[in-house]
Protein backbone atom coordinates (compact mmCIF):
# COMPACT_ATOMS: atom_id res chain seq x y z
CA UNK A 1 0.00 0.00 0.00
CA UNK A 2 1.07 3.58 -0.62
CA UNK A 3 0.23 4.49 2.95
CA UNK A 4 1.55 2.66 6.00
CA UNK A 5 -1.81 2.84 7.80
CA UNK A 6 -3.68 -0.42 7.22
CA UNK A 7 -7.33 0.51 7.59
CA UNK A 8 -8.80 -2.92 6.91
CA UNK A 9 -8.53 -6.48 8.15
CA UNK A 10 -9.12 -9.79 6.39
CA UNK A 11 -10.84 -12.83 7.77
CA UNK A 12 -10.56 -16.19 6.04
CA UNK A 13 -13.62 -18.38 6.54
CA UNK A 14 -14.54 -21.86 5.38
CA UNK A 15 -18.16 -22.61 4.75
CA UNK A 16 -19.96 -25.90 5.39
CA UNK A 17 -19.02 -27.15 1.95
CA UNK A 18 -15.34 -26.47 2.52
CA UNK A 19 -15.16 -23.37 0.32
CA UNK A 20 -12.70 -20.70 1.48
CA UNK A 21 -14.11 -17.16 1.61
CA UNK A 22 -12.33 -13.87 2.23
CA UNK A 23 -14.18 -11.23 4.25
CA UNK A 24 -12.86 -7.66 4.35
CA UNK A 25 -13.63 -5.51 7.37
CA UNK A 26 -12.92 -1.77 7.75
CA UNK A 27 -11.06 -0.92 10.94
CA UNK A 28 -12.69 2.37 11.93
CA UNK A 29 -9.86 3.80 14.04
CA UNK A 30 -7.29 3.15 11.34
CA UNK A 31 -9.73 4.48 8.72
CA UNK A 32 -9.95 7.80 10.62
CA UNK A 33 -6.17 7.77 11.13
CA UNK A 34 -5.71 7.41 7.38
CA UNK A 35 -7.99 10.37 6.66
CA UNK A 36 -6.09 12.32 9.31
CA UNK A 37 -2.80 11.49 7.52
CA UNK A 38 -4.30 12.99 4.37
CA UNK A 39 -4.68 16.28 6.25
CA UNK A 40 -8.42 16.10 6.93
CA UNK A 41 -9.58 17.67 10.18
CA UNK A 42 -12.73 18.76 11.91
CA UNK A 43 -12.58 22.52 12.47
CA UNK A 44 -14.81 23.99 15.17
CA UNK A 45 -16.26 27.49 14.94
CA UNK A 46 -18.12 28.07 18.16
CA UNK A 47 -20.76 25.34 18.33
CA UNK A 48 -20.59 24.72 14.58
CA UNK A 49 -18.09 22.50 12.78
CA UNK A 50 -16.78 22.18 9.25
CA UNK A 51 -14.30 19.80 7.65
CA UNK A 52 -11.00 21.01 6.26
CA UNK A 53 -7.89 19.64 4.64
CA UNK A 54 -4.42 20.99 5.48
CA UNK A 55 -1.56 20.65 2.99
CA UNK A 56 1.68 22.55 3.44
CA UNK A 57 -0.06 25.01 5.80
CA UNK A 58 -2.75 25.68 3.19
CA UNK A 59 -6.26 25.08 4.57
CA UNK A 60 -9.23 24.27 2.37
CA UNK A 61 -12.82 23.66 3.45
CA UNK A 62 -14.08 20.23 2.34
CA UNK A 63 -17.54 18.71 2.23
CA UNK A 64 -18.29 15.12 3.22
CA UNK A 65 -18.69 14.28 -0.47
CA UNK A 66 -15.27 15.76 -1.28
CA UNK A 67 -13.64 13.74 1.51
CA UNK A 68 -15.34 10.62 0.16
CA UNK A 69 -14.13 11.37 -3.39
CA UNK A 70 -10.58 11.95 -2.18
CA UNK A 71 -10.56 8.62 -0.34
CA UNK A 72 -12.04 6.70 -3.29
CA UNK A 73 -9.48 8.21 -5.67
CA UNK A 74 -6.79 7.09 -3.22
CA UNK A 75 -8.17 3.53 -3.29
CA UNK A 76 -8.34 3.54 -7.08
CA UNK A 77 -4.66 4.52 -7.22
CA UNK A 78 -3.67 1.35 -5.36
CA UNK A 79 -2.48 -1.73 -7.30
CA UNK A 80 -5.08 -4.33 -8.26
CA UNK A 81 -3.58 -6.88 -5.87
CA UNK A 82 -2.87 -5.06 -2.64
CA UNK A 83 -1.54 -7.95 -0.62
CA UNK A 84 -2.02 -11.69 -0.62
CA UNK A 85 -5.57 -12.42 -1.62
CA UNK A 86 -6.76 -8.84 -0.89
CA UNK A 87 -7.88 -7.10 -4.06
CA UNK A 88 -8.45 -3.39 -4.51
CA UNK A 89 -11.90 -3.97 -5.99
CA UNK A 90 -12.86 -5.98 -2.94
CA UNK A 91 -12.22 -2.95 -0.70
CA UNK A 92 -14.03 -0.67 -3.13
CA UNK A 93 -17.01 -3.02 -3.13
CA UNK A 94 -17.04 -2.88 0.69
CA UNK A 95 -17.14 0.94 0.62
CA UNK A 96 -19.63 1.12 -2.26
CA UNK A 97 -22.02 -1.21 -0.47
CA UNK A 98 -22.65 1.33 2.31
CA UNK A 99 -20.76 4.64 1.86
CA UNK A 100 -22.91 6.45 4.43
CA UNK A 101 -21.51 4.13 7.09
CA UNK A 102 -18.04 5.59 6.60
CA UNK A 103 -18.67 9.09 5.28
CA UNK A 104 -21.09 10.63 7.71
CA UNK A 105 -20.90 13.25 10.46
CA UNK A 106 -20.71 10.68 13.28
CA UNK A 107 -17.60 9.13 11.74
CA UNK A 108 -15.92 12.25 10.41
CA UNK A 109 -16.47 14.20 13.61
CA UNK A 110 -13.76 11.94 15.02
CA UNK A 111 -11.23 13.92 12.95
CA UNK A 112 -10.47 16.11 15.95
CA UNK A 113 -7.39 18.34 15.83
CA UNK A 114 -4.55 17.18 18.06
CA UNK A 115 -3.30 20.77 18.16
CA UNK A 116 -5.12 24.02 17.53
CA UNK A 117 -4.69 25.40 14.03
CA UNK A 118 -2.88 28.72 14.10
CA UNK A 119 -3.65 30.97 11.16
CA UNK A 120 -1.35 33.68 9.92
CA UNK A 121 -3.13 36.96 10.60
CA UNK A 122 -2.66 40.66 10.06
CA UNK A 123 -1.24 42.48 13.05
CA UNK A 124 -1.60 46.07 14.20
CA UNK A 125 1.33 47.16 12.04
CA UNK A 126 1.37 44.68 9.17
CA UNK A 127 -0.88 43.20 6.49
CA UNK A 128 -0.33 39.96 4.57
CA UNK A 129 -1.47 39.42 0.98
CA UNK A 130 -1.00 35.99 -0.62
CA UNK A 131 -0.06 35.38 -4.25
CA UNK A 132 0.85 32.35 -6.36
CA UNK A 133 4.58 33.09 -6.13
CA UNK A 134 4.73 34.03 -2.43
CA UNK A 135 3.22 36.32 0.15
CA UNK A 136 3.63 40.07 0.50
CA UNK A 137 4.11 41.66 3.91
CA UNK A 138 2.97 45.28 4.02
CA UNK A 139 3.99 47.83 6.67
CA UNK A 140 3.87 51.62 6.84
CA UNK A 141 7.36 51.68 5.32
CA UNK A 142 6.55 49.60 2.24
CA UNK A 143 5.98 46.05 1.05
CA UNK A 144 8.05 43.09 -0.11
CA UNK A 145 7.49 39.58 -1.51
CA UNK A 146 8.53 36.57 0.61
CA UNK A 147 8.69 32.82 -0.03
CA UNK A 148 6.01 30.59 1.50
CA UNK A 149 8.83 28.59 3.09
CA UNK A 150 9.14 31.46 5.59
CA UNK A 151 5.48 31.17 6.57
CA UNK A 152 5.07 28.80 9.53
CA UNK A 153 1.36 29.36 10.13
CA UNK A 154 -1.70 28.33 8.15
CA UNK A 155 -3.70 30.29 5.60
CA UNK A 156 -6.97 29.54 3.82
CA UNK A 157 -6.53 28.33 0.27
CA UNK A 158 -8.89 30.92 -1.18
CA UNK A 159 -6.79 33.68 0.37
CA UNK A 160 -4.20 32.95 -2.32
CA UNK A 161 -4.86 35.26 -5.25
CA UNK A 162 -4.88 33.67 -8.72
CA UNK A 163 -1.91 35.67 -9.99
CA UNK A 164 1.75 36.34 -9.31
CA UNK A 165 3.07 39.51 -7.73
CA UNK A 166 5.74 41.82 -9.08
CA UNK A 167 6.82 45.04 -7.41
CA UNK A 168 6.93 48.12 -9.63
CA UNK A 169 7.57 51.84 -9.07
CA UNK A 170 4.90 54.43 -8.18
CA UNK A 171 5.58 56.14 -11.50
CA UNK A 172 4.34 52.97 -13.19
CA UNK A 173 1.32 51.93 -11.12
CA UNK A 174 -0.05 55.46 -10.72
CA UNK A 175 -0.60 55.42 -14.47
CA UNK A 176 -2.78 52.32 -14.16
CA UNK A 177 -6.51 52.48 -14.84
CA UNK A 178 -7.51 51.76 -11.25
CA UNK A 179 -5.44 54.58 -9.80
CA UNK A 180 -6.99 56.93 -12.38
CA UNK A 181 -10.44 55.57 -11.55
CA UNK A 182 -9.91 56.33 -7.85
CA UNK A 183 -8.68 59.84 -8.64
CA UNK A 184 -11.82 60.44 -10.71
CA UNK A 185 -14.29 59.19 -8.10
CA UNK A 186 -12.43 61.36 -5.57
CA UNK A 187 -13.51 64.41 -7.59
CA UNK A 188 -9.95 64.77 -8.92
CA UNK A 189 -9.04 66.25 -5.54
CA UNK A 190 -5.70 65.14 -4.08
CA UNK A 191 -6.85 65.32 -0.46
CA UNK A 192 -9.96 63.23 -1.16
CA UNK A 193 -7.83 60.82 -3.22
CA UNK A 194 -5.47 60.35 -0.25
CA UNK A 195 -8.44 59.87 2.09
CA UNK A 196 -9.86 57.25 -0.28
CA UNK A 197 -6.54 55.38 -0.22
CA UNK A 198 -6.72 55.17 3.58
CA UNK A 199 -10.28 53.82 3.28
CA UNK A 200 -8.93 51.14 0.93
CA UNK A 201 -6.11 50.37 3.34
CA UNK A 202 -8.43 50.20 6.34
CA UNK A 203 -10.73 47.69 4.67
CA UNK A 204 -7.83 45.54 3.48
CA UNK A 205 -6.36 45.47 7.00
CA UNK A 206 -7.88 42.36 8.57
CA UNK A 207 -7.21 43.51 12.11
CA UNK A 208 -9.96 44.07 14.64
CA UNK A 209 -8.30 45.20 17.87
CA UNK A 210 -8.97 48.82 16.98
CA UNK A 211 -11.89 51.22 16.57
CA UNK A 212 -14.03 49.55 13.92
CA UNK A 213 -16.11 51.45 11.41
CA UNK A 214 -18.42 50.63 8.53
CA UNK A 215 -17.59 52.31 5.24
CA UNK A 216 -20.62 54.06 3.75
CA UNK A 217 -20.31 54.92 0.06
CA UNK A 218 -22.82 57.31 -1.49
CA UNK A 219 -23.08 59.87 -4.30
CA UNK A 220 -22.26 63.57 -4.19
CA UNK A 221 -24.89 64.72 -6.67
CA UNK A 222 -27.88 66.58 -5.22
CA UNK A 223 -30.92 65.07 -6.89
CA UNK A 224 -34.40 64.02 -5.86
CA UNK A 225 -34.06 60.90 -8.02
CA UNK A 226 -30.45 59.66 -7.64
CA UNK A 227 -29.58 57.07 -10.28
CA UNK A 228 -26.21 55.87 -9.02
CA UNK A 229 -23.79 54.31 -11.55
CA UNK A 230 -20.96 56.38 -10.07
CA UNK A 231 -18.63 53.41 -9.46
CA UNK A 232 -19.49 52.41 -5.88
CA UNK A 233 -20.11 48.72 -6.61
CA UNK A 234 -17.03 48.51 -8.83
CA UNK A 235 -14.95 50.01 -6.03
CA UNK A 236 -16.24 47.45 -3.51
CA UNK A 237 -15.59 44.57 -5.90
CA UNK A 238 -12.01 45.80 -6.27
CA UNK A 239 -11.41 45.17 -2.56
CA UNK A 240 -12.69 41.64 -3.17
CA UNK A 241 -9.81 41.12 -5.59
CA UNK A 242 -7.44 41.33 -2.61
CA UNK A 243 -9.37 39.96 0.39
CA UNK A 244 -12.19 37.42 0.68
CA UNK A 245 -15.36 39.26 -0.19
CA UNK A 246 -19.09 38.64 0.11
CA UNK A 247 -21.70 40.87 -1.53
CA UNK A 248 -25.27 40.92 -0.21
CA UNK A 249 -28.19 42.54 -2.04
CA UNK A 250 -28.96 45.58 0.08
CA UNK A 251 -32.57 45.81 -1.10
CA UNK A 252 -33.26 42.37 0.41
CA UNK A 253 -31.15 42.88 3.53
CA UNK A 254 -33.14 43.01 6.76
CA UNK A 255 -30.93 43.76 9.82
CA UNK A 256 -33.47 42.01 12.08
CA UNK A 257 -33.56 38.76 10.05
CA UNK A 258 -31.68 35.92 11.74
CA UNK A 259 -30.38 34.55 8.41
CA UNK A 260 -29.26 37.93 7.07
CA UNK A 261 -25.62 36.83 6.76
CA UNK A 262 -26.23 33.28 5.51
CA UNK A 263 -24.06 33.95 2.42
CA UNK A 264 -21.01 34.76 4.57
CA UNK A 265 -18.31 32.06 4.79
CA UNK A 266 -16.04 31.25 7.71
CA UNK A 267 -13.09 32.93 5.92
CA UNK A 268 -14.97 36.00 4.64
CA UNK A 269 -13.07 39.22 5.40
CA UNK A 270 -15.21 41.87 3.71
CA UNK A 271 -19.00 42.09 3.52
CA UNK A 272 -20.70 44.59 1.20
CA UNK A 273 -24.36 45.50 1.68
CA UNK A 274 -24.88 46.76 -1.84
CA UNK A 275 -27.54 49.41 -2.52
CA UNK A 276 -29.47 49.35 0.75
CA UNK A 277 -33.05 50.59 1.02
CA UNK A 278 -33.81 54.28 1.57
CA UNK A 279 -35.13 53.64 5.09
CA UNK A 280 -32.06 51.66 6.17
CA UNK A 281 -31.60 51.78 9.96
CA UNK A 282 -27.87 52.05 10.57
CA UNK A 283 -28.22 51.66 14.34
CA UNK A 284 -29.21 48.01 13.91
CA UNK A 285 -25.68 47.29 12.64
CA UNK A 286 -23.81 48.59 15.68
CA UNK A 287 -22.91 45.16 17.09
CA UNK A 288 -22.14 43.73 13.65
CA UNK A 289 -19.62 46.51 13.06
CA UNK A 290 -17.82 46.34 16.40
CA UNK A 291 -18.17 42.65 17.28
CA UNK A 292 -18.88 39.61 15.08
CA UNK A 293 -21.30 38.89 12.25
CA UNK A 294 -23.79 36.24 13.41
CA UNK A 295 -23.95 33.71 10.55
CA UNK A 296 -27.04 31.52 10.81
CA UNK A 297 -27.80 29.20 7.92
CA UNK A 298 -30.99 27.23 7.79
CA UNK A 299 -30.76 23.85 9.55
CA UNK A 300 -27.12 24.47 10.53
CA UNK A 301 -25.30 25.45 13.69
CA UNK A 302 -24.63 29.22 13.82
CA UNK A 303 -21.13 30.63 13.86
CA UNK A 304 -19.59 34.09 14.04
CA UNK A 305 -17.22 35.86 11.68
CA UNK A 306 -15.29 39.09 12.06
CA UNK A 307 -15.31 41.10 8.85
CA UNK A 308 -15.20 44.72 7.74
CA UNK A 309 -18.53 46.12 6.53
CA UNK A 310 -19.14 48.28 3.45
CA UNK A 311 -22.51 49.83 2.64
CA UNK A 312 -23.46 51.43 -0.68
CA UNK A 313 -26.49 53.63 -1.24
CA UNK A 314 -27.74 56.11 -3.81
CA UNK A 315 -29.38 58.06 -0.99
CA UNK A 316 -27.79 59.00 2.34
CA UNK A 317 -27.93 57.07 5.61
CA UNK A 318 -28.97 58.78 8.81
CA UNK A 319 -25.87 58.89 11.02
CA UNK A 320 -26.59 62.06 12.97
CA UNK A 321 -25.90 60.87 16.51
CA UNK A 322 -22.44 60.53 18.05
CA UNK A 323 -22.80 56.73 18.30
CA UNK A 324 -23.46 56.44 14.57
CA UNK A 325 -20.73 58.89 13.59
CA UNK A 326 -18.27 56.92 15.71
CA UNK A 327 -19.09 53.72 13.83
CA UNK A 328 -18.81 54.85 10.23
CA UNK A 329 -16.77 56.71 7.70
CA UNK A 330 -18.64 58.17 4.72
CA UNK A 331 -17.29 58.85 1.28
CA UNK A 332 -19.07 60.60 -1.58
CA UNK A 333 -18.39 59.53 -5.15
CA UNK A 334 -18.05 62.36 -7.62
CA UNK A 335 -20.30 62.79 -10.67
CA UNK A 336 -17.46 61.81 -13.03
CA UNK A 337 -19.16 58.50 -13.88
CA UNK A 338 -22.88 58.16 -14.49
CA UNK A 339 -25.43 56.16 -16.46
CA UNK A 340 -24.18 57.54 -19.77
CA UNK A 341 -20.45 57.34 -19.04
CA UNK A 342 -18.85 54.33 -17.37
CA UNK A 343 -15.24 53.41 -16.51
CA UNK A 344 -15.38 50.99 -19.45
CA UNK A 345 -16.22 53.93 -21.73
CA UNK A 346 -13.27 55.90 -20.41
CA UNK A 347 -10.60 53.20 -20.30
CA UNK A 348 -11.78 50.97 -23.14
CA UNK A 349 -11.87 47.79 -21.10
CA UNK A 350 -13.99 46.01 -18.53
CA UNK A 351 -12.37 46.12 -15.13
CA UNK A 352 -10.78 42.86 -13.94
CA UNK A 353 -12.06 40.57 -16.73
CA UNK A 354 -10.24 42.37 -19.56
CA UNK A 355 -7.06 43.38 -17.74
CA UNK A 356 -3.70 42.08 -18.89
CA UNK A 357 -0.87 41.14 -16.52
CA UNK A 358 0.51 44.68 -16.59
CA UNK A 359 -2.80 46.18 -15.48
CA UNK A 360 -3.16 43.63 -12.67
CA UNK A 361 0.38 44.51 -11.60
CA UNK A 362 -0.56 48.21 -11.52
CA UNK A 363 -3.66 47.38 -9.50
CA UNK A 364 -1.87 45.22 -6.93
CA UNK A 365 0.88 47.76 -6.32
CA UNK A 366 -1.66 50.59 -5.99
CA UNK A 367 -3.69 48.61 -3.43
CA UNK A 368 -0.62 47.64 -1.42
CA UNK A 369 0.56 51.24 -1.42
CA UNK A 370 -2.88 52.25 -0.14
CA UNK A 371 -2.38 49.88 2.79
CA UNK A 372 0.97 51.56 3.48
CA UNK A 373 -0.69 54.99 3.44
CA UNK A 374 -3.32 53.77 5.91
CA UNK A 375 -0.80 52.13 8.26
CA UNK A 376 1.22 55.33 8.27
CA UNK A 377 -1.59 57.91 8.57
CA UNK A 378 -4.61 56.06 9.92
CA UNK A 379 -8.12 56.50 8.56
CA UNK A 380 -8.53 59.99 7.08
CA UNK A 381 -12.07 61.38 7.03
CA UNK A 382 -12.68 63.22 3.74
CA UNK A 383 -14.26 66.66 3.76
CA UNK A 384 -17.86 66.47 2.52
CA UNK A 385 -18.83 67.68 -0.93
CA UNK A 386 -22.63 67.75 -0.73
CA UNK A 387 -23.11 65.06 1.90
CA UNK A 388 -24.56 67.25 4.63
CA UNK A 389 -26.76 69.17 2.22
CA UNK A 390 -28.11 65.91 0.79
CA UNK A 391 -28.79 64.63 4.31
CA UNK A 392 -30.58 67.86 5.17
CA UNK A 393 -32.79 67.58 2.11
CA UNK A 394 -33.50 63.85 2.54
CA UNK A 395 -34.22 64.13 6.25
CA UNK A 396 -36.22 67.37 5.96
CA UNK A 397 -37.09 68.83 2.53
CA UNK A 398 -35.51 70.92 -0.19
CA UNK A 399 -38.00 73.72 0.60
CA UNK A 400 -37.01 73.91 4.26
CA UNK A 401 -33.28 73.82 3.48
CA UNK A 402 -33.71 76.57 0.91
CA UNK A 403 -35.81 78.67 3.29
CA UNK A 404 -33.55 78.46 6.35
CA UNK A 405 -30.37 78.92 4.29
CA UNK A 406 -31.87 82.02 2.67
CA UNK A 407 -33.06 83.42 6.01
CA UNK A 408 -29.55 83.09 7.46
CA UNK A 409 -27.89 84.50 4.33
CA UNK A 410 -30.22 87.52 4.22
CA UNK A 411 -30.00 88.00 8.03
CA UNK A 412 -33.73 87.43 8.42
CA UNK A 413 -32.54 84.97 11.06
CA UNK A 414 -29.38 86.18 12.79
CA UNK A 415 -27.37 83.60 14.66
CA UNK A 416 -27.52 84.05 18.42
CA UNK A 417 -30.79 86.01 18.41
CA UNK A 418 -34.22 84.70 19.38
CA UNK A 419 -37.26 84.66 17.09
CA UNK A 420 -40.91 83.79 17.44
CA UNK A 421 -41.59 80.26 16.22
CA UNK A 422 -45.04 81.13 14.94
CA UNK A 423 -43.81 84.14 12.92
CA UNK A 424 -41.10 82.15 11.12
CA UNK A 425 -43.52 79.28 10.58
CA UNK A 426 -46.10 81.59 9.03
CA UNK A 427 -43.46 83.19 6.81
CA UNK A 428 -42.46 79.74 5.52
CA UNK A 429 -46.07 78.66 4.88
CA UNK A 430 -46.78 81.85 2.97
CA UNK A 431 -43.65 81.62 0.84
CA UNK A 432 -44.24 77.98 -0.15
CA UNK A 433 -48.06 77.99 -0.19
CA UNK A 434 -48.36 75.52 2.68
CA UNK A 435 -52.05 74.96 3.59
CA UNK A 436 -53.29 75.26 7.16
CA UNK A 437 -54.02 71.51 7.23
CA UNK A 438 -53.06 68.43 5.27
CA UNK A 439 -49.33 69.11 4.81
CA UNK A 440 -46.60 67.91 7.13
CA UNK A 441 -45.34 71.46 7.55
CA UNK A 442 -48.82 72.61 8.50
CA UNK A 443 -47.73 71.19 11.85
CA UNK A 444 -45.39 73.63 13.60
CA UNK A 445 -43.87 70.84 15.73
CA UNK A 446 -42.72 68.90 12.67
CA UNK A 447 -41.48 72.12 11.06
CA UNK A 448 -39.18 72.94 13.98
CA UNK A 449 -38.14 69.32 14.44
CA UNK A 450 -36.75 69.53 10.92
CA UNK A 451 -35.07 72.85 11.66
CA UNK A 452 -33.32 71.12 14.54
CA UNK A 453 -32.16 68.42 12.10
CA UNK A 454 -30.96 71.18 9.74
CA UNK A 455 -28.84 72.59 12.58
CA UNK A 456 -27.37 69.19 13.48
CA UNK A 457 -26.30 68.58 9.88
CA UNK A 458 -25.00 72.07 9.10
CA UNK A 459 -21.28 72.65 8.65
CA UNK A 460 -20.09 74.11 10.94
CA UNK A 461 -22.72 72.66 13.26
CA UNK A 462 -25.45 74.93 14.60
CA UNK A 463 -27.00 74.62 18.04
CA UNK A 464 -30.77 74.86 18.09
CA UNK A 465 -32.30 76.44 21.21
CA UNK A 466 -35.90 76.99 22.25
CA UNK A 467 -37.80 78.41 25.21
CA UNK A 468 -41.08 80.10 26.13
CA UNK A 469 -41.37 83.71 27.32
CA UNK A 470 -44.68 85.31 28.35
CA UNK A 471 -46.60 82.73 26.33
CA UNK A 472 -44.47 83.17 23.20
CA UNK A 473 -42.47 80.21 21.96
CA UNK A 474 -39.00 81.31 20.89
CA UNK A 475 -36.12 79.64 19.08
CA UNK A 476 -32.52 80.50 18.29
CA UNK A 477 -29.59 79.15 16.31
CA UNK A 478 -25.93 79.66 16.97
CA UNK A 479 -22.65 78.01 16.01
CA UNK A 480 -21.35 75.27 18.26
CA UNK A 481 -18.89 76.80 20.72
CA UNK A 482 -20.03 80.40 20.24
CA UNK A 483 -21.03 82.51 23.23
Amino acid sequence: MKNEIKFYSVQIKTDSEGNIKTEIRIRYKEFIDLLYSFGFRRYDIGKASIYIQIKNNIVKEQSITQIQDYFLNYLKSLPENIEGNVRRDGILEKIYSNPANYFCEKKLNLLMCDDSIEFNQDSKNSVFIYYQNGYVKVTKDGYALHSYTKLNKCIWENQILPREFQSITPEEYLQGVFSCFCFNIANKDQDRYNALKTIIGYNLHTYFETKLKATILTDSKISETPSGRTGKTLFCKSLGKIKNYCEINGKDFDPTYRHKYQEVEVDTQLVCLNDVRNDFDFELLYNDITEFLPVQRKNQQPFRVQAKLLITTNKTIQTNGDSSKDRCIEFEFSEHYHKGYSPEDEFGCRFFTEWDNKEWCNFDNFMLNSICVYLKNGLIEPAPINLNTRKMIEQTSSELVEFISQCIEECIIQLGLEYSKSLIHEKFKKEFDIPEKGHRYSNITIFFRHIRTFCELSVPQLIFGERSSNGTRLFSMKYLGSI
